[in-house]
């Protein structure tokens, strides 16, 4: 099976949303969602629930629960490549519908400027 080229959205000055909110996390926190995304690498469209669902207007989420905390990593296809956006955290089985919009803003941004809003997979490693 072709593994799936993963990047992270990237700001135009150059910070990570997705690294910085990772790095404040539990080794617990990181650990499982390293392993969610690994399976997102390894299975690309082809990963469904329980580690990820479809949201809506385009953006997908992971699903990293630990403990009572449901821990979401907001993420979109742009082509054949798959963009980590942004993160999310809920205690209940809702993403907040500002989050999604958050998450399509920065889709959109990457969609219009690839190069500049693009993070190889490393920097969360």
């Amino acid at each position: 099976m072709t593994q799936t080229q993963l990047l992270i959205y990237q700001k135009t000055e150059g910070r990570v949303p997705l690294a910085s909110w990772l790095s404040r996390q539990s080794r617990q926190v990181q650990n499982k969602t390293v392993a969610i995304i690994t399976l997102l690498k390894e299975r690309g469209h082809g990963l469904r629930r329980p580690h990820a669902d479809y949201l809506a207007n385009g953006i997908w989420e992971l699903r990293v629960i630990v403990g009572r905390v449901h821990h979401r990593i907001l993420y979109c296809y742009v082509g054949k490549r798959v963009v980590l956006l942004t993160h999310a955290i809920t205690k209940t089985n809702k993403v907040p519908a500002k989050e999604i919009q958050k998450a399509a803003r920065f889709r959109d941004e990457f969609k219009k400027d690839p190069k500049a809003h693009a993070c190889s997979l490393e920097a969360l490693l």
